[in-house]
């Protein structure tokens, strides 16, 4: 038999610098990544090389964040 893990002990076993996948579990698309940076950040973090797949994914959702904030504004 398996003794329960209470929340407290899992919490002070992730570090302060623990990267995002320590919490993720599986990695973001670049596309899901450009539109919550754009929805929560209002800001442009695209790590990809210009003119990568990724980048245009990335753009894609920037693009897609921004008319989501445009429609919730009308």
């Amino acid at each position: 038999m398996t003794t329960p893990t209470a929340p407290s002990q899992i919490r002070n076993a992730i570090p302060d610098d623990a990267p995002a996948s320590a919490f993720a579990p599986s990695p973001v698309g670049a596309y899901r990544r450009g539109f919550e940076d754009r929805y929560y950040d209002n800001a442009w973090f695209c790590p990809y090389p210009p003119g990568s797949a990724e980048a245009v994914e990335y753009a894609a959702g920037h693009v897609a964040a921004s008319a989501t904030e445009r429609e919730a504004t009308l």
